[in-house]
């Protein structure tokens, strides 16, 4: 006859077998329910919502401080070069590249400083001549830079012989060319003004003389780089109210004063006068930065932000100047360069003497 089991024994059974059952529905239920996922999912955009545009504003910020890092660099080169050069700041770019087998490639409307005055004697990178913020500067490695043996611009079956062009000019690929520095993400301005009937006066002169036009006949070895003596139609729009603009140099200030036993009414100081900025837009959309406006670098040295329009009346973002410059766009850049607007051409068709002598059958 079996023995009766103990009530402790059934009560043991019953506990197994209920913690069987509840280990299997956990185990049935293991993962999300359509509910909590929509929950989680919810919960993240929220926070992405709330979170990117910090993200983004910080990002922007990081941008702008290594466009004043940028401009500080410059004005570094700048001051070395005015302590070696009287005292002067450099010229503008000319806007012209002598060519030895061609005519010589007229640039236009590239109001940027002139490359090999400061590369690479005080500037050794050119790539501080482009904002991080800005549109076009897509690709760090070739801003500024010659891309005649640059492997998207080889022709199809090239470099793969020893004796081949492309591998014989292998160490020059994607080099650094003062010749394709232009006005991507700064304006240089080495003339001495500060309003902007100045600034109309100024740009006025540069595009006559730019394009040969009324008082200058072209003569682009001095574009951006000798005093302007004003046409009768400016007088009194130079430097300090007089008939000429003065190009920077230290201590121009002195040049504002009209009455010197009362300078302090005419008196514009070092840390009033744009020396490089962002370039400027009608539309905010245009600008390096975001809310619209930019970075001057001032002759002192300083560099501050200003937004667009600047109601203090001091150029360049003012509405006036901006309406004056802001159609200003670089062209014919020269064809080898990066974000030229020609059709691609090889800088050696332009200057084959500095160029190994090509190997006859072997140049595809």
């Amino acid at each position: 006859m079996a023995k009766p089991c103990s009530l402790n024994a059934r009560n043991m059974r019953r506990a197994f077998r209920e913690e069987a059952v509840t280990m299997k529905v956990k185990k049935e239920r293991f993962g999300f329910t359509l509910i909590e996922l929509l929950v989680v999912v919810t919960i993240i955009g929220i926070l992405a919502a709330i979170l990117m545009p910090q993200l983004a504003q910080a990002r922007e910020r990081a941008r702008r401080m290594s466009c004043v890092n940028n401009l500080r660099q410059i004005y570094f080169a700048l001051t070395m070069y005015s302590n070696e050069w009287d005292e002067r700041f450099p010229q503008g770019s000319n806007n012209i590249v002598w060519t030895e087998t061609t005519f010589p490639i007229f640039v236009r409307n590239n109001y940027t400083i002139e490359a090999r005055a400061v590369f690479p004697e005080y500037i050794d990178n050119l790539a501080v001549f482009a904002c991080p913020s800005d549109q076009e500067f897509t690709d760090k490695e070739l801003v500024f830079r010659d891309l005649t043996f640059d492997p998207r611009n080889r022709p199809p079956g090239s470099g793969t012989d020893p004796r081949d062009w492309f591998v014989l000019n292998s160490a020059l690929v994607d080099p650094p060319d003062p010749d394709c520095l232009f006005m991507m993400s700064y304006m240089y301005l080495p003339y001495a003004i500060y309003g902007d009937l100045q600034a109309l006066a100024l740009f006025s002169v540069l595009d006559d003389m730019m394009f040969g036009r009324y008082y200058y006949p072209m003569n682009m070895s001095q574009f951006m780089d000798r005093d302007i003596v004003l046409p009768p139609d400016y007088y009194g729009l130079g430097t300090g109210g007089g008939n000429t603009i003065f190009r920077l140099r230290q201590g121009i200030e002195r040049f504002f004063i009209t009455d010197i036993n009362h300078p302090e009414r005419s008196v514009v100081s070092a840390t009033q006068l744009p020396v490089m900025f962002d370039t400027v837009a009608r539309d905010v959309r245009g600008y390096n930065h975001i809310p619209g406006g930019g970075n001057i670098l001032y002759m002192d040295g300083h560099v501050e932000f200003a937004k667009y329009p600047d109601n203090r009346g001091r150029i360049p973002y003012t509405s006036f100047f901006v309406d004056v410059t802001s159609t200003i766009r670089p062209v014919n850049i020269p064809p080898w360069c990066y974000r030229s607007d020609l059709p691609f051409r090889p800088r050696w068709e332009f200057f084959p003497s500095e160029y190994q002598r090509r190997p006859g059958p072997i140049y595809p």
